[in-house]
């Protein structure tokens, strides 16, 4: 429980993100009961682990929507809690904005040889969608 606790303290965890570093190191038999006690307390709470995930991700980082909600199912969240996370703080404009400052931030970096085809890449890599890309590089190439 020391440890899941302490590691809890530093940062929010999944429920199964959480199993899985505790593996590394205790029984699954010593984890379960910890898990439960964790749920029991309010300790362990997927939908805050999303939202921190999102803001992070999206906000600090200017990470698409595609990327973040794979993120998410990756890290054991449920797709319907990732996708109603992903939808209440995350609206089109907002993710327009962060696409079109990736989308600077890359040209800046890779200065007049950058290619639209390069920046589409770097783009979709970071999880935003083709349309949205496209619309972009219209813009701005």
């Amino acid at each position: 429980m020391d440890a899941a606790l302490a590691m809890l303290g530093r940062r929010p965890y999944s429920r199964r993100r959480l199993e899985h570093r505790l593996g590394e190191k205790f029984d699954a038999d010593e984890i379960e009961p910890v898990l439960l006690r964790l749920d029991e307390l309010g300790l362990l709470d997927d939908r805050g682990y999303a939202e921190a995930v999102v803001r992070q991700r999206f906000s600090r980082r200017h990470y698409g929507v595609s990327y973040i909600r794979a993120k998410l199912l990756s890290d054991g969240i449920e797709a319907d809690v990732a996708d109603e996370v992903l939808a209440r703080l995350i609206d089109d404009d907002t993710e327009r904005r962060h696409a079109r400052e990736a989308l600077e931030a890359f040209l800046r970096r890779s200065g007049s040889s950058a290619r639209g085809d390069a920046a589409a890449r770097h783009l979709s890599n970071r999880g935003f969608q083709a349309e949205l890309i496209c619309d972009l590089l219209r813009e701005s190439l």
